[in-house]
């Protein structure tokens, strides 16, 4: 497969010699006014198989989910790199993304110079480049018009400017190129990459939490001693907890960091949703970094927690904090600080128009960019008011409790017998199954009902009459799973739920749990019906 890449972008500050937000290694790569040309040539049976590699959310969260950092599933190919007209050979290349921006057609890029070739660097003296397929924001706008307001703000934050990718036959399109948390980032940063470095994921300073934080470098303590100070240091009295948090984190910096979350609507990070971010030690204390901002410019809370705009809180640290009269009111004071300093509506709307010129001439879907650009220039528009008439009305506030880890715990247990009529549709009248529910504390339920399954779609569904609705087994399979044997049903390609439909309306349904440490056992199957049964764990969802 053969790519080329431009990277572009909006009008960005001159680099310095005394600005190192814009200087160093790669400077020039993150120039948003040139284009940034790249080659990547790699073996077509690699490149597809980069393509297909995923992760599954529901995989993911299965049993102690936080108990360690998500695994990886991706690994690293070989590609030859041409960059601004120099070849380098025998380039990493691995897939990127955690769950909401993975795509086979689009896949987001991590390149790495000296994976097969010790000390390898590009041309500008960089050994990674990172790119990101922008899957989930439309108006290829939003990263690098945040990173660029959290740079303003006084937090250290990626250079970021844009990519147009293309096959030897596709046009994939616009992605964001990001500078990532790397040694070059963090001795330009910050003097020093010699401190701790950790990555969250929906990861949070709570005892249950702690261990999904991924440390990220040779550096770093492995046994998470900084942030276990910081969960240690939540749990002091009112009396002594600002400074026994100021002591192990600068509470300052963090102010200014959960602000502009809060600012910039970045529900999807560490105070809405205890996701997307790094902490660093340079030093003594932590800071908070920005990271994943592609779900930012939104005013909707997707994640749960209070409805307010002028705060979010879910993370533990900042809602302990906004339950703190004084973190309360430092808290307040900085983001009415930075509305004033940095929420600058002419320069934020100048900025989208220049990404907007250079950045539609090579969408894939310039309607849909429009279309989501006018989002964007709307909430910049109205922000402001926004947070200052909840600010000046209700004030400050957090009402909703603190939030469980995000796993699938199992409640019960589920056995069906059924048998399936090839065709049919509910109401459920064909075919016939029985289901035996049951759930922790409860007597056991067991429920009579029909079945159907389409051998073409390998899906088995069997569904009973509840409550004016139906409660549904739902198994999308594969279709050697319709075969006469034993089958294993994970929670990827084969996988089971239980759905609950409102009447018989299939668009409203509801998914109430998915099967775990399932198996499906066909005992015939003669083309006119299927007969088995299902066994498994129930476990409920966390969302």
């Amino acid at each position: 497969m053969l790519l080329f890449l431009a990277a572009c972008g909006s009008s960005q500050p001159v680099p310095t010699e005394t600005d190192p937000a814009h200087t160093g290694a790669g400077a020039a790569h993150y120039d948003r006014d040139r284009l940034l040309g790249v080659e990547l040539t790699m073996d077509p049976a690699d490149a597809e198989a980069l393509a297909e590699e995923t992760r599954w959310i529901l995989e993911l969260l299965q049993g102690q989910c936080l108990a360690a950092p998500f695994p990886s599933p991706y690994a690293w190919y070989e590609a030859d790199v041409r960059l601004d007209g120099a070849t380098v050979s025998r380039v990493g290349v691995r897939k990127k993304g955690l769950v909401g921006s993975q795509s086979s057609t689009k896949p987001g890029l991590k390149l790495d110079s000296d994976r097969f070739v010790d000390g390898q660097r590009f041309p500008d003296g960089t050994e990674h480049v990172t790119l990101n397929n922008s899957v989930a924001d439309t108006s290829l706008v939003r990263q690098c018009l945040g990173y660029d307001l959290f740079e303003a703000a006084g937090i250290p934050s990626p250079r970021c400017n844009f990519a147009h990718v293309t096959g030897a036959d596709d046009d994939l399109g616009v992605y964001i190129h990001v500078e990532p948390y790397k040694r070059d980032f963090l001795e330009r940063r910050f003097g020093t990459a010699d401190g701790d470095l950790y990555e969250g994921a929906l990861s949070d300073f709570h005892p249950d939490w702690i261990h999904s934080f991924d440390p990220k470098t040779d550096a770093t303590d492995p046994s998470l001693g900084p942030l276990q100070a910081v969960a240690d240091a939540l749990e002091a009295p009112d009396e002594t907890l600002l400074a026994e948090l100021d002591a192990v984190i600068d509470l300052d910096a963090f102010n200014t960091y959960w602000a502009m979350e809060v600012l910039v609507g970045h529900t999807d990070g560490y105070a809405g949703n205890t996701n997307n971010f790094y902490v660093y030690r340079p030093d003594d204390r932590l800071v908070f970094l920005p990271w994943g901002i592609d779900m930012i410019f939104i005013d909707y809370r997707p994640f749960g927690g209070d409805d307010r705009q002028a705060v979010m809180a879910n993370g533990r640290l900042a809602r302990r904090l906004i339950l703190h009269p004084e973190g309360r009111a430092a808290f307040e004071a900085r983001l009415r600080e930075l509305l004033d300093t940095v929420w600058d509506e002419d320069a934020l709307l100048a900025s989208i128009d220049a990404m907007e010129a250079l950045t539609a001439p090579v969408t894939r879907n310039p309607s849909g960019q429009a279309s989501d650009l006018e989002q964007v220039r709307e909430f910049v528009r109205g922000r402001r008011a926004v947070i200052v008439d909840e600010l000046d009305t209700i004030g400050l506030g957090w009402d909703a409790d603190p939030r469980d880890p995000p796993c699938l715990d199992p409640v019960g247990t589920v056995d069906l017998v059924f048998q399936a009529q090839v065709g049919g549709q509910i109401p459920w009248v064909a075919g016939s199954s029985t289901l035996t529910l049951s759930l922790d504390d409860q007597p056991d339920d067991v429920l009579a009902g029909g079945a159907i399954v389409d051998p073409g779609e390998a899906i088995l569904a069997t569904g009973v009459a509840v409550d004016g609705g139906y409660l549904v087994v739902y198994a999308d399979l594969e279709p050697a799973d319709l075969e006469v044997g034993t089958h294993a049903l994970d929670l990827r390609a084969r996988s089971a739920s239980l759905v609950l439909l409102d009447g018989e309306d299939l668009a409203d349904q509801h998914i109430e749990a998915v099967l775990g440490d399932a198996t499906l056992t066909v005992e015939s199957a003669n083309g006119q019906t299927i007969s088995g049964r299902i066994v498994g764990d129930v476990l409920a969802l966390p969302f």
